[in-house]
């Protein structure tokens, strides 16, 4: 699969995650340089990659979750290559509690389970991924254009459906 960074066309895997795969338990360092399991966080989750937190396009990205699902029962979840340190500056200027923010820096653990290292660049690819109590995805996406943003729309959409349900 091809991705685009810094408009140069750059390969992911080929084998990404799908709809109805198992999603793999992955750890990531937290604010505190503390390893953090997937596994902590059994119910509903989306999981976010993102390329930086210091790039407007995923504070957008992200800002935007944490507004739409900041009232729903579920895990946020957004992993980047940034270090510790900048995700926590992130989050205290954007006042966030409701997301979980994990760096991949260390193991690239996340990069390597959900198949999105840009290796050219050493950064994950912008991807979406619902995840169900049982790991099964739900939704997946990971978007070509790295400097675009997800289908908003699609993923609230089928994270809504599932909490009714």
């Amino acid at each position: 699969m091809k991705v685009t960074f810094g408009g140069r066309e750059m390969a992911i895997s080929e084998k990404p995650y799908r709809i109805n795969d198992r999603f793999l338990n992955f750890t990531a360092a937290d604010k505190d340089l503390k390893d953090v399991n997937t596994l902590q966080f059994p119910k509903l989750k989306l999981v976010l990659g993102v390329p930086s937190v210091d790039t407007s396009v995923c504070s957008l990205e992200l800002s935007k979750f944490i507004q739409e699902t900041e009232n729903l029962d579920m895990h946020l979840i957004a992993v980047s290559m940034d270090l510790p340190f900048a995700q926590a500056r992130w989050c205290q200027a954007n006042a966030s509690k409701h997301l979980i923010l994990l760096s991949d820096y260390k193991k690239h653990d996340f990069a390597l389970t959900s198949d999105t290292l840009i290796h050219e660049v050493g950064l994950l690819a912008r991807s979406a991924y619902i995840v169900d109590e049982n790991n099964k995805i739900r939704y997946a996406e990971i978007v070509e254009d790295t400097g675009k943003e997800p289908n908003y729309q699609a993923i609230l959409s089928v994270l809504n459906e599932l909490l009714v349900n």
